[in-house]
């Protein structure tokens, strides 16, 4: 069975509230104002990637397209 108690939800939006609430860690990612302001009252984990130290970094691909490392493996 599920236990929603050890489940984890991510939303952005408080029209996700419902979710949130059913589930032990709720966490709002990239939160609209409203649902930013009601994590963080509520003490919920809240996460903006697109203000994130590094984020750059992560978008990098850590992979070389296989257009490339197909061409260099038949050189």
């Amino acid at each position: 069975d599920l236990d929603l108690r050890e489940s984890v939800a991510y939303a952005d939006s408080a029209s996700d509230l419902p979710m949130l609430e059913a589930v032990g860690f709720p966490v709002a990612v990239n939160p609209e104002t409203r649902l930013a302001s009601i994590a963080k009252k509520r003490g919920w984990l809240v996460e903006d990637f697109a203000k994130s130290p590094g984020m750059s970094r992560r978008l990098l691909p850590l992979a070389p397209p296989i257009s490339t490392a197909v061409a260099r493996r038949s050189a």
